[in-house]
């Protein structure tokens, strides 16, 4: 799965766009290069929404611009919500992007430095390799913005460009175009669809906040959601084809939140795979026929919050399927979030439970389509041998447990409120089933855990180490560490 296409043409189409969405800044707000998946920004609003905050919205709908989490860290900081905790992280917000805060016209984002050695995730194989990398963002206009990143050694196939792009704000939505990591929305660690570890060109349309509609309002609520369109090139032996990603989110009630998340992928077989009907077909979430190759995925998430003996606490459950009715091919995932805040800090304690396939089933009167007699279903979790490439460095572009089986995840994440460490530890379980995408590497049984520290010594620098462990019946024990460096240097307006 190789880049969509090469930075040349990228860089043409976005200095097209780039005038087009200069020409509307007319009705346009401020700008903000997006806050990348995964960033522990996300993570402190979840756990915050967990105990009442109300503002984790932002870590289902990905990525947004960072004026737009700033706005909302500072939010839940000014309604006196675990004051002494957020005021410190806003601060650091303010730190790692200087030109979130639109009030402060003297400073200008410019750069971020990381370099560091070695492999955290044990996944694909432990080992070690040295990387360099930098990250830029700037406010090219005060309504329109731009970002870049580049990453020199680490694994071969994600060097090189990482994120080029530009971004403005229309009201309620921020339009982005260009190169950057894509997540699917879910209220999950992970997402069965699409996971925050693939870079591609692609046009996103993203929440700025949650608005409620004109006229369904009354039963909706506030509702936000995202669209994003790439290119998807060299799918296993078929044509080049598309992929689109489109999710929404409805608050009825304070507490509670539906949604969906969907993504569809095509490509041609013998034929041209790209067509204007086709293109149609995708963006409103249609399958294409003939499928030639039309992949489907599909969440249905519920989220919601209450107080059990006067301890907060939030729960999610997400529906999932592949390419077949909902009680045929089934996923499931299951959370519990409880979030602990203080006048020392915020604690998120959070447990997740995976399953795809037999595991996953919700439906004890619903037939099994895991086979028709000694061959398989076109529409299993990942088990595309011939018609998909599912894999990029080793690493599945869906949930990291690669298929049929189950995981068991219990997660801590800690927050302290003035002392610039921040800390997470997790241990893990995951049981593979035949058909599994990663059965051959760690067939049956696999357990482990890990934990990560970053503190910042100084404003402009930040250390981080990590380390994880993992264990199975069939190949022993492995093991992985990395440590890096990142400075951000700002620069005079």
């Amino acid at each position: 799965m190789q880049y969509a296409c090469p930075v040349p043409r990228l860089v043409l189409a976005l200095a097209v766009a780039s005038v087009a969405i200069s020409s509307s800044t007319l009705y346009a707000q401020s700008a903000g290069a997006p806050v990348p998946p995964g960033h522990w920004s996300y993570e402190l609003l979840e756990i915050l929404d967990a105990a009442g905050a109300s503002a984790g919205w932002m870590a289902r709908i990905q990525a947004v611009p960072a004026s737009t989490v700033r706005q909302e860290l500072e939010r839940v900081w000014r309604h006196g919500f675990a004051d002494a905790p957020v005021s410190y992280w806003l601060d650091r917000f303010d730190r790692e992007f200087p030109g979130a805060d639109r009030s402060r016209a003297s400073r200008l984002p410019a750069a971020e430095i990381e370099a560091g050695v070695g492999s955290v995730s044990a996944f694909p194989d432990p080992g070690g390799s040295a990387y360099l990398g930098l990250r830029a963002a700037a406010d090219a206009h005060p309504l329109l913005a731009v970002w870049g990143s580049y990453r020199a050694g680490g694994p071969r196939r994600l060097d090189g460009v990482h994120g080029l792009g530009l971004g403005t704000v229309l009201g309620p939505f921020a339009v982005q175009l260009g190169r950057q990591r894509l997540r699917a929305a879910g209220p999950g660690l992970v997402s069965v669809q699409f996971n925050a570890d693939h870079s591609l060109d692609a046009l996103h349309l993203t929440s700025t906040r949650p608005v409620v509609p004109p006229v369904l309002g009354w039963l909706t609520g506030p509702t936000y959601w995202q669209l994003a369109v790439a290119p998807w090139q060299h799918a296993g032996d078929l044509r080049d084809g598309w992929v689109a990603i489109a999710s929404g989110i409805m608050s009825p009630l304070p507490a509670l939140e539906f949604g969906f998340s969907r993504v569809i992928r095509f490509a041609g077989e013998g034929a041209p795979g790209v067509t204007p009907e086709r293109l149609v077909r995708m963006l409103i979430m249609v399958q294409n026929r003939p499928m030639n190759w039309d992949d489907q995925k599909l969440e249905l998430m519920l989220r919601a919050r209450w107080r059990l003996l006067g301890r907060p606490m939030a729960g999610y459950a997400v529906i999932a399927q592949e390419d077949a009715p909902i009680w045929t091919d089934a996923g499931l995932i299951v959370g519990l979030h409880l979030p602990f805040i203080w006048s020392g800090g915020v604690l998120g304690v959070r447990y997740e439970y995976t399953a795809y396939g037999p595991r996953a089933r919700w439906c004890p009167f619903c037939p099994d389509a895991r086979g028709r007699g000694e061959h398989r279903v076109q529409g299993e979790w990942f088990d595309h041998t011939r018609q998909g490439e599912y894999l990029r460095d080793g690493v599945p572009a869906g949930d990291p447990l690669g298929g049929y089986g189950a995981g068991h995840t219990a997660k801590i994440t800690f927050f302290p409120a003035a002392i610039p460490v921040r800390g997470s530890a997790w241990t893990f379980f995951q049981v593979r089933e035949e058909g599994n995408l990663l059965f051959d590497r760690w067939p049956g049984k696999r357990r482990g855990g890990g934990v990560e520290v970053e503190w910042e010594v100084a404003p402009w620098l930040r250390l981080a180490g990590s380390a994880v462990s993992s264990h199975g019946p069939e190949f022993g024990w492995e093991h992985a560490a990395s440590v890096s460096a990142r400075a951000t240097v700002g620069m005079p307006r």
